[in-house]
């Protein structure tokens, strides 16, 4: 059943323009919002929640239509950034506030089972939030927001402000309540990795367009622009000098080397750049590739970074035009190449996304 949709949400303010975004999010799903500052994300999250009316456009919550619906009146809850507890409530009272707003008997039941998915128990007495540390008060709200059972969640980059490692722990404790509690949710994130932990399908905005939505390994697998292929972590995208077409695939010239780059079904147009992730780059002695000898790139090592087992290398040729292309080393590989090494690289054909032209850029899809 889908909870949410929107159909061709458009606002202007100022120079900015949300162009068209139609998206649906079904009961019990996750949906993330995906961008860049200034993308739109939030104002679109903002029109969902019924915060902003919109120009032109239609907004459905649970099969009624609620885009002139006040936001007390479509029974959603919003988690903003500062997450905003009130200062003068303890933990408890700030938690069964909305029961409260709503003359709701406070159901124990459900707020002992939410504190205790969030690890909170032992702060519901404390009479002070100011004394939660960021991460206690991102529970408390969450805690907050879900103590009343709501068709929508909106959560507006609220763990944006905590540290990494808080980051990602209470993203998985959410992701396990989500679930548990089938909380339909629209996210708000910059953040890629944050997005694959939480969320069941993703759509990324750019510039106040949509530029592409589906589940997260349906968008690495096959990214529709440049701009959500940078979204999604993709290091390597290459310009070309030119194209011709072969046997089931381009040959693509970029200046020193070559790159077969495979036809792309109900494409045409020739790709003005392609690109790939830099784990499906295979650093390997020389003559260790066995048949397959398309694509591989002789490059120097510049600079390499540790991501725990992992080396990320970063490649550069030395004849002009020079290009820099990232690969990951696991240390299952043997050690990784130093700084100033040669090392041999093969991009397999699969694994190459391109994008053609268009008369104001790189094609938006």
């Amino acid at each position: 059943m889908t909870m949410l949709r929107a159909e061709s949400l458009r606002l202007r303010q100022g120079n900015f323009l949300l162009r068209d975004v139609s998206l649906d999010c079904d009961q019990g799903q996750c949906l993330a919002l995906l961008g860049h500052s200034g993308s739109g994300k939030t104002t679109c999250l903002e029109i969902l929640a019924g915060l902003r009316r919109v120009d032109s456009g239609r907004v459905w919550i649970g099969g009624r239509e609620a885009t002139n619906v006040p936001p007390e009146q479509r029974e959603v809850s919003y988690l903003p950034q500062d997450v905003a507890l009130f200062p003068h409530l303890s933990v408890r009272e700030n938690i069964l506030f909305p029961a409260r707003m709503r003359r709701l008997a406070p159901d124990g039941h459900r707020l002992r089972r939410l504190c205790e998915m969030l690890e909170i128990v032992p702060l519901l007495d404390r009479p002070d939030v100011r004394s939660l540390s960021g991460g206690e008060a991102q529970r408390v709200a969450i805690a907050r927001a879900l103590i009343v059972p709501p068709r929508v969640l909106f959560l507006d980059e609220c763990f944006g402000a905590l540290d990494a490692p808080r980051r990602r722990r209470l993203a998985r404790q959410f992701r396990d309540l989500r679930q548990m509690t089938g909380t339909t949710t629209v996210m708000v994130s910059h953040d890629a990795e944050d997005a694959f932990l939480m969320a069941d399908r993703l759509a990324v905005l750019h510039q106040g367009s949509l530029q592409q939505i589906g589940e997260p390994g349906e968008l690495l697998r096959q990214p529709a622009t440049v701009e959500v292929a940078e979204l999604l972590g993709m290091q390597n995208i290459l310009p070309l000098r030119s194209c011709q077409p072969g046997d089931g695939h381009w040959r693509c010239d970029l200046g020193n080397f070559e790159l077969l780059v495979p036809l792309t079904p109900n494409r045409f147009t020739a790709p003005s750049h392609v690109g790939f992730f830099s784990w499906d780059v295979s650093p390997a002695a020389a003559g260790n590739f066995g048949e397959q000898q398309s694509n591989r790139l002789r490059l120097r090592v510049v600079d390499s970074e540790r991501r725990g087992h992992e080396v990320r290398l970063r490649l550069r040729t030395d004849q002009p035009p020079s290009l820099v292309i990232e690969a990951s080393w696991h240390e299952s590989l043997g050690p990784a190449a130093a700084r100033g090494d040669w090392v041999e690289v093969q991009v397999p054909l699969a694994k190459i996304h391109a994008w053609p032209a268009t008369s104001d850029g790189l094609e938006k899809t």
